[in-house]
């Protein structure tokens, strides 16, 4: 249950930041209410000051009277209306302005940031509401194999994600499976389980009695055997099962497999939908030849910069472009129809930060120049040596968010050629 201590330690970390969330709001808050006593304070000597300034004014109003009998009290007076209605007071009254202004822009101020905290809170609050769903759905299934997030999320990646994910999910040049003809009521409930159900329930660690699974555990593993038939029909070759998920809010029903000739690396994604009465099949088994085609093209440009010894590429291939298959696709076009997200591990024994952000705006370059037409995201990791040394294709992904990278950056274009650097 490696993935559910996995989503605890995430809602800790999500708790923790929520309680220094609320440190900061007090922090705030009390300073907000210090100043605000101060501005009182200050509206009160700007009040006096006025008054007393006013009294002033009467009392050498008072010595009028007397000052033409009296030479002394004339330049006494005159002298006090200069002090009282001059430039002195003037200054005073300014400053008082002025104290004002900057007392209420930082009261703006703190009530912003309280209302940041706020805000963070909430998406704290919804990330954990999201956590614990994980974690409730990987202890109904053990074996299902959930992708958790990378560290970075900035918007730009969060946004650019989505739109790679709804790409793939609906583009038109998805290998589509025509609908079975098989309806829910043709999936009949057997209490007898077939041969491959029973091994993939060993997998998953359940139980191979069918009255000791629940409900969902049944729907999962016949899900999962009539999506694995699919493919093996399809392309007359034998899958291994990776992971499943079900339909959601966010999701299609979907299973990740790979060809038994292959390794686990050449993920194979099968979607399921149910409609008009029948389940439709869509799949990105072209993917697979794709891949390293994709992978090549980048190591080339990325060699050019360092020595190969030091670098290693993977690309998650996201869809081919507009009229594109696995066969119309070569090395020479793959850059221009084909959209991926591309990590490039780069050892610290060939590689400086100063190297690495030279590297990135070269990298900038190159993907305008070179991938035109699809969007695209390469992913740059300066990694720890030895931990360089035990990246690969397999297990990369789960490398994503252990704490082995000096520095990182990213580059990504968007269909349209519009190049971002982060």
């Amino acid at each position: 249950m490696d993935i559910v201590n996995d989503l605890i330690r995430r809602r800790a970390a999500c708790e923790q930041e929520i309680a220094e969330q609320e440190r900061k709001i007090q922090e705030y808050e009390r300073a907000y209410e210090s100043l605000r006593r101060f501005d009182g304070a200050v509206d009160t000597a700007q009040s006096n000051f006025h008054n007393v300034n006013t009294v002033k004014l009467n009392r050498t109003s008072e010595l009028s009277s007397i000052t033409s009998r009296c030479r002394t009290t004339q330049l006494y007076l005159e002298g006090s209306q200069r002090t009282l209605n001059g430039f002195g007071a003037k200054i005073v009254g300014a400053a008082f302005t002025g104290l004002d202004v900057m007392i209420r822009l930082k009261l703006a101020e703190y009530r912003l940031k309280i209302q940041n905290c706020e805000n963070r809170i909430s998406s704290l609050e919804r990330s954990i509401d999201s956590i614990n769903s994980m974690i409730d759905t990987a202890r109904i299934l053990p074996g299902r194999r959930m992708r958790v997030g990378i560290r970075k999320k900035t918007f730009w990646k969060r946004t650019f994600a989505v739109f790679l994910a709804s790409v793939c999910l609906w583009s038109a040049a998805g290998c589509t499976g025509a609908g079975t003809g098989m309806d829910r009521e043709d999936e009949k409930v057997s209490t007898e389980l077939t041969q491959r159900q029973r091994e993939l329930l060993e997998e998953m660690g359940l139980p191979a009695d069918y009255d000791k699974l629940t409900d969902t555990q049944k729907n999962a593993v016949t899900s999962i055997e009539a999506m694995l038939s699919y493919l093996e029909s399809k392309y007359q070759e034998e899958f291994c099962y990776l992971s499943y998920a079900e339909a959601g809010t966010l999701e299609k029903e979907h299973l990740e497999a790979y060809p038994a000739s292959g390794t686990p690396s050449d993920v194979v994604t099968v979607y399921r939908t149910y409609e008009d009465g029948e389940y439709h099949y869509e799949d990105d088994y072209a993917n697979i030849g794709v891949r390293p085609l994709y992978e090549s093209r980048v190591r080339e440009f990325a060699v050019q910069s360092f020595p190969e010894s030091g670098i290693k590429v993977f690309s998650d291939i996201r869809n081919l472009g507009q009229g594109t298959d696995g066969q119309s696709v070569t090395e020479e076009n793959v850059l221009h129809t084909v959209s991926a997200v591309t990590y490039i591990f780069i050892s610290e024994s060939v590689c400086t930060e100063a190297q690495l952000r030279d590297f990135t705006e070269e990298c900038a370059q190159w993907m305008e120049s070179q991938c035109q037409g699809v969007a695209a995201q390469i992913c740059l990791r300066l990694t720890d040596a030895a931990q360089w040394e035990l990246i690969d294709a397999t297990g990369y992904e789960d490398k994503l968010r252990a704490d082995i990278f000096t520095a990182e950056a990213e580059c990504a274009i968007s269909a349209s050629g519009k190049v971002t650097v982060y």
